[in-house]
């Protein structure tokens, strides 16, 4: 008997600590996305693998001790989904774990209680799946939709009352919205050396404007784009008995000399790199100062930008101000440059729109690698003036929105250029996100009215250009293969992603790019490519891989960056 009992502790100790490779997920049919997808599943039991590129991270193991944690974990996942039956079980081999899922019926919205003005807002119906995510979400847009309407100091409460016999849910509103606010006075509490009068630019409101919850969150953004303070405190004053909302602001400000470097990997210039220091509050009032150096492949650069956000000057008001300085050793399929460049650029907010002008000189020694164009060394002195509306959500991986902007550069000998050239660069580009699927449109015209050295061309082809063809490498060459440019440009860029899971998105593309030689000629051949790619989200950002197959050529190309094209 003795030996029994010891026989079973010793298996159960063995079944206890046994180790598995793998989780299988069974009972209803598996789909490969959705709310009981194999990727979602594991979310919620807290099993994650590491990401492709993490390739020295080893897959996790598994023990028998976490199994029923992880039933526990389905079975209250089942529950918000609306799936009160739903059974969960779990089975053994030697290397895997069977979690087995039965769903069952789900349980049923019965009624809904709820003013007329708010059901527009909530994401539940009579008879429809109850599930949590949604009963709380509809409680979020309602306190939502009052918070943007005034009503701050409103009372709210809401009650699913589920009847597990009935197997039915009643789901009742007790809305008060009570008296409408107002903004008051704003008070700005300031431990910086940053003049109060930039915080102030940013505020979205004005005194005795209707409370609006989106016009603080708009203050609070413009205030953190400035990327100097450490702490940003907005506080409307809901406590008192008045209709007024007092608002106090409070800023600290942060660690600004920040030191940066960087290493990546693009298909267009190679490996790449790169090193700066910078100072955010370069002697207060958030002037920058910056030094650094950038390297790949194709060569190096050495800059320096000096940069003043706020400037007082006669008839034009409010300007920033910039000026960089910048060498770079540049080696290009047709000719390798060498250039010292400064920028002096003035900018103005006017009419929601962005206006820069100023001055560009250059000193270009150029060491060309085609017959018909010679070694040679130009100073050129230009005035340029670019605008720029800009409504997309996100400069870095847009949702929604478009830009549009307008480039002109004009360089005459009268400002003290050898050569004369009048460069405009126009560009539009739109994109909009409905559910997973997103569209996106880019274009670019660009003209020279005159013949230039090869070095101010347009080029096209690469990463974020038409894809299908390697980096500046569309169009005419030459019998070694190098490019010659053009004076006139078209390119367009058509995209459409779908969001697979949280971080990976799948994309179709087609691009079209046109180069002339000639000024203001639209009428060569357009070279079109068609591909697919993807993008992933990582903690340096979102990695993009496309692979295009230009028409004209039996051949593809592969193109990986970081960042979105558009």
């Amino acid at each position: 008997m003795k030996k029994i009992i010891l026989f079973v502790i010793v298996l159960v100790m063995w079944l206890d600590g046994k180790e598995f490779d793998e989780i299988k997920f069974v009972g209803d049919d598996t789909v490969i996305l959705g709310d009981f997808s194999k990727s979602t599943l594991l979310k919620i039991i807290g099993v994650s693998y590491p990401s492709f590129y993490k390739f020295w991270q080893k897959d996790p193991k598994f023990e028998s001790a976490q199994i029923p944690k992880f039933e526990k974990k389905l079975k209250l996942y089942a529950n918000s989904m609306g799936y009160y039956r739903a059974k969960i079980s779990s089975d053994t081999n030697s290397s895997t774990i069977f979690l087995k899922i039965l769903k069952n019926e789900p349980i049923k919205i019965k009624s809904i209680k709820l003013d007329d003005e708010f059901k527009k807002l909530i994401e539940l119906k009579e008879g429809a799946v109850f599930q949590t995510k949604n009963f709380t979400n509809s409680k979020n847009k309602i306190i939502r939709y009052l918070n943007e309407k005034g009503f701050a100091k409103h009372s709210f409460e809401a009650k699913a009352f589920i009847d597990i016999e009935d197997y039915v849910v009643d789901i009742e509103y007790e809305i008060e919205k009570n008296q409408q606010c107002f903004m008051g006075k704003t008070t700005i509490k300031n431990a910086t050396n940053i003049s109060e009068k930039f915080i102030r630019k940013k505020i979205d409101y004005k005194d005795g404007e209707i409370f609006d919850i989106r016009k603080i969150e708009t203050t609070y953004e413009g205030i953190y784009n400035y990327g100097v303070f450490g702490e940003i405190l907005i506080d409307p004053n809901l406590d008192k008995n008045s209709s007024i909302v007092p608002i106090l602001i409070e800023v600290k400000e942060g660690k600004n000399k920040i030191f940066k470097s960087f290493v990546g990997f693009s298909t267009d210039e190679g490996i790449r790199g790169g090193t700066s220091w910078e100072n955010r509050n370069f002697f207060g009032n958030l002037k920058k100062f910056e030094v650094g150096v950038k390297a790949t492949q194709k060569g190096y650069e050495f800059y320096n930008r000096y940069f003043n956000p706020l400037i007082d000057v006669p008839i034009l008001q409010e300007i920033s101000f910039e000026n960089r300085i910048k060498y770079e050793n540049k080696r290009y399929e047709s000719y390798n440059e060498k250039k010292l460049e400064n920028i002096i650029t003035f900018g103005k907010n006017w009419k929601k729109l962005n206006h820069f002008f100023g001055w560009k000189l250059e000193k270009n020694l150029i060491d060309s690698k085609m017959a018909i164009y010679e070694d040679d060394n130009y100073f050129i002195s230009s005035a340029f003036y670019r605008i720029l509306w800009d409504k997309r959500d996100s400069k870095m991986d847009a949702k929604n929105g478009y830009l549009a902007s307008f480039y002109i550069e004009n360089s005459k000998k009268q400002i003290g250029s050898q050569i004369e050239y009048l460069k405009t660069l126009s560009e539009f580009r739109a994109i909009k996100t409905i559910d997973r699927f997103t569209g996106a449109f880019k274009i670019r015209l660009g003209t020279i009215d005159s013949a230039v050295p090869i070095f101010k061309h347009f080029y096209t082809g690469g990463a974020s250009t038409n894809r299908g063809y390697k980096y500046r490498l569309l169009g005419d060459l030459d019998d070694e293969g190098n490019p010659y440019g053009g004076l006139t440009l078209v390119d367009t860029l058509y995209e459409i992603r779908y969001l697979t899971t949280k971080n990976l998105t799948l994309a179709l593309f087609w691009d079209s790019s046109m180069l002339n030689d000639n000024p203001y000629s639209f009428k060569s051949k357009f070279y079109d490519s068609q591909g697919f790619g993807m993008r992933y989200k990582t903690i340096i950002g979102g990695i993009r891989l496309d692979i295009g197959f230009p028409e004209d050529e039996n051949d593809f190309r592969i193109n990986i960056s970081i960042g979105e094209a558009f």
